[in-house]
Order: structure tokens, then sequence, then C-alpha cells
């Protein structure tokens, strides 16, 4: 330890040329310490994810236990139809797709009343075809959820003449999805809930 000021090493040490081999192990230094903060921190992450998926599974077993079944039907729905972490993308959000008001309803309540989320969280993203009346079917889903216009998100479909829609024409309202903000650890929560259902129906 030179008992010193880096400006003054800065200073006196301004002259001094480094070889290329000199550059080329610090350049190595440099990237083995990175290389070693990245995997501290993907280290760290990985126990928080074990230890919030270890409690949620406890919650499951509890929730289970005590025959609620609207937390049931809520994790069941998102077991189906919500987005989960894949090894190739570990940090989704939550996200609930459907087409059907009744199910984007009972998914939201469940939302409120056992994931801790807000009003303030959820996002709202219509996804629709461009020959569809998008304005009509803004309208539709604004009234439906109870939410203003201005809180949904539009993105149009890609084309597609080979596939038959079975809903058109004004019965056809896009597909509506549900995402929470910020809510990385509520997924891999969510999915130590649903560990807990396939536990308990003795099939993992």
């Amino acid at each position: 330890m030179v008992p010193v000021s880096q400006a003054t090493l800065s200073l006196w040490l301004r002259n001094i040329a480094l070889t290329s081999e000199q550059r080329r192990r610090l350049a190595e230094l440099k990237l083995r310490g990175a290389r070693a903060g990245v995997a501290i921190l993907r280290e760290s992450k990985q126990r928080r994810i074990a230890a919030v998926r270890r409690v949620a599974l406890q919650e499951a077993r509890e929730r289970l236990g005590s025959g609620d079944v609207n937390w049931a039907v809520g994790a069941v729905l998102y077991w189906g139809e919500g987005a989960k972490t894949k090894p190739w993308a570990p940090s989704r959000l939550v996200a609930f797709t459907n087409m059907e008001i009744e199910s984007l309803l009972v998914f939201r309540q469940w939302l409120l009343r056992y994931a801790g989320v807000t009003l303030m969280d959820i996002g709202y993203d219509l996804y629709i075809h461009p020959d569809a009346d998008i304005n009509r079917a803004r309208s539709h889903w604004a009234r439906v959820l109870q939410i203003e216009d201005c809180a949904i998100k539009t993105y149009l479909k890609r084309p597609n003449p080979s596939t038959r829609r079975g809903r058109i024409g004004n019965v056809y309202y896009g597909t509506m999805r549900l995402r929470v903000r910020r809510s990385t650890m509520l997924l891999h929560r969510i999915e130590g809930w649903i560990q807990g259902i396939i536990e308990y129906c003795g099939v993992g």
C-alpha cells in the first residue's frame, strides 16, 4: 500500500509507458474482476429467488390446507394463461392474457387480494388485428375493465391470411393482457404457489 493519494500516483506515473504485455495483463485482470462481480450478483439473486419460492411453497400448502378456493382458482388461472419464467428469459414480469372478460376480472381481483398488487401497478395491453375496429375495441375494454381508455396500450398483430378467426366483426375485440409492473419476484412467488398446487395434486 503506497501512502500517497491516487491523484499523486497518477501525476508521478503519467509519463511511464506500459508494454503491450502489461496492458494485456491489466485488461485481463479488469475483465476477470468484472466477471467475478457479475457471478456474485447472479448467485445472490438466485439465492433470493430460491428463498422466495420456498416461502411461497409453504404459503401454498397453508392456503390449500385451509380450503381457500378463491386463492387456488387464481393460481390455476395463472398456471394456464400467465407468463412463466424460462431458462432463456428468467426475468419476466407477471402477465396474464385472455379474451374472456370474466377471466380477466377474476384474475385482477386475485392480484389485488392475494399478491399485494394495487390497481396502479397494473398495465393493460391490447393485442388486435389491424383490420379490426380498434377504437371500438379500446372502448369495449375500457368499459368492461372500468379503466380509462388512455390506460390501454395497443399492439397490432401481424396479419396471417391463412388463419381463420372465430371472432370477427362486431364480436371481435382482440386479446387483453394484464401486466404487473416491477413484478419479477412476484412471478417467482406465484410459480412457487403453482408448485404447491402440483405437489398437492400428487403429480410433481
